[in-house]
């Protein structure tokens, strides 16, 4: 009896099953594949920047590099790194001993070659006197021999006297002229001698910023004549600053003159300072260097527009300073490309298909 109730149970569960299934069959709940599931977006119009990005350092755009003409030690010095000076402003002095005693070696070598040739002019006039005095005793000689009143061996001594009296005089004038000569050797041995005096003390040579101060009071340094010399000190506008950077060669192609730049500054990252910039200069030659990467890379120089940074300019002991520093390192983007209104839709949404597909589709739809 029990297995029969069982029996029937089971019919009852296989008949609920097989009419449930034919139920979601004819609705469509099963039996078809699932949907593939999409994302809806609209297309919109958009601005497109094409942009090269390089980092470098903050440089000056104007920078002088000074060096001294002679060497010798500094004896004083006027002023620090970071001071404002004025083009003609009193620098530093280097110890003026030995050239000044160079131009009194050379002020009494003047003196000598005048005194010789004061003495050459006396001993000229002297010879000038006695060549004349000869000379008349040799033609009044030659006029008595001619009327046969002297000998012809007065008359020979007449003038081989006259002749002697005449290379005396020839040879002095000679001699006067290598003294004048000597003079004029000697007068530009002294304004030599002045000139380096006169560049034991140096001078500002432009107005700005001593961006950078090599040497101390004490310290000897080499001079310009002597190699290259010795660099005391570098005087930089800070109020017109550049950002120099190295481009790829691949992207230094797609850079020119006057394009817009945005430049991030490390130093003011924190504040989200980011600063507008226009590029200046493009070097023509690649760097001799290459990276690491063994890239050619080349030289591209941003000015910073003073408009970015006006707010962040501060005035200190009467002059105005500006927040970069030579050498920090900055993050440029170029712009080298720029489009407005461009009708845009999302990546995803972009599908490529061979033309040989293009084709086959056409073809067979044809047939």
């Amino acid at each position: 009896m029990k297995n029969n109730r069982l029996l029937y149970s089971l019919l009852i569960l296989v008949v609920v099953l097989i009419g449930g299934y034919a139920v979601a069959k004819s609705q469509g709940w099963v039996g078809k594949p699932a949907g593939t599931e999409v994302t809806a977006a609209k297309a919109a119009t958009v601005n497109i920047v094409e942009q090269v990005s390089a980092s470098g350092k903050v440089q000056p755009e104007t920078e002088v590099k000074i060096s001294p003409d002679v060497s010798g030690e500094i004896i004083a010095l006027y002023v620090q790194e970071g001071d404002s000076v004025k083009k003609g402003q009193l620098l530093l002095r280097i110890r003026p001993d030995n050239y000044q005693a160079m131009v009194n070696q050379q002020s009494a070598a003047v003196n000598s070659q005048r005194a010789n040739v004061g003495q050459t002019q006396a001993r000229l006039q002297q010879l000038t006197a006695n060549a004349r005095q000869t000379e008349l005793t040799y033609r009044r000689t030659a006029s008595l021999y001619k009327q046969k009143v002297v000998s012809l061996a007065d008359y020979e001594a007449a003038k081989a006297t006259y002749e002697a009296s005449q290379e005396e005089l020839n040879s002095a004038r000679q001699s006067i002229r290598a003294a004048q000569s000597n003079v004029q050797s000697a007068q530009a041995g002294l304004e030599e001698a002045r000139r380096n005096l006169d560049k034991t003390t140096i001078y500002a040579p432009v107005s700005g910023t001593v961006s950078k101060l090599s040497v101390e009071k004490g310290e000897r340094v080499v001079g310009t004549s002597q190699m290259a010399g010795t660099e005391i000190m570098r005087i930089a506008n800070l109020n017109s600053m550049e950002v120099r950077v190295n481009v790829n060669e691949n992207d230094i192609i797609n850079v020119q003159l006057g394009d817009s730049a945005v430049v991030e500054v490390d130093s003011y990252a924190s504040k989200d300072e980011k600063f507008r910039g226009l590029v200046t200069s493009i070097a023509n030659t690649a760097k001799d260097a290459l990276t690491a990467e063994a890239v050619t890379e080349f030289e591209v120089r941003i000015r910073l527009l003073p408009a970015s940074y006006r707010h962040l300019l501060r005035t200190q002991g009467g002059r105005t300073v500006v927040p970069f520093r030579p050498g920090m390192t900055a993050s440029v983007d170029v712009i080298t490309n720029r489009k407005t209104g461009v009708l845009s839709v999302p990546l995803a949404a972009v599908t490529t298909r061979s033309d040989s597909s293009a084709i086959a589709d056409k073809e067979g739809k044809g047939g």
